[in-house]
């Protein structure tokens, strides 16, 4: 995955939150601490780098937009719990954050 070469921005795993994804967002042109892409959308859009992706990625990221609250709990097994990356759930991988107004920060991380 994308994440595996980061330096942790803290000694110990955390939550995504969305303090530290606007941050990184305006350090790093894009990238999330795990270096995955962030993209933030509005609703019904998905990201540029689902188009590249397989078919079987798209349709996670569709399922995950539909089912964020589901997804949470369901541990995530890839090793994402680094602290390089800090997922608590499988929906981290796919949405970073949800905005009020219906925008979605979604990242990378499991685009492949």
């Amino acid at each position: 995955m994308l994440g595996q070469a980061c330096q942790p921005s803290e000694g110990k795993a955390s939550a995504i939150n969305s303090s530290r994804i606007r941050r990184a967002v305006a350090q790093t042109g894009g990238r999330a601490p795990s270096r995955d892409w962030l993209e933030t959308l509005p609703p019904g859009k998905f990201p540029a780098y689902l188009k590249d992706a397989s078919p079987k990625a798209r349709e996670m990221y569709r399922f995950a937009v539909a089912n964020g609250e589901t997804l949470r709990y369901i541990p995530c097994y890839g090793g994402c719990g680094n602290p390089c990356v800090g997922h608590k759930s499988n929906a981290d991988c796919y949405v970073a954050e949800r905005f009020p107004d219906g925008r979605i920060t979604f990242t990378s991380h499991a685009a492949g």
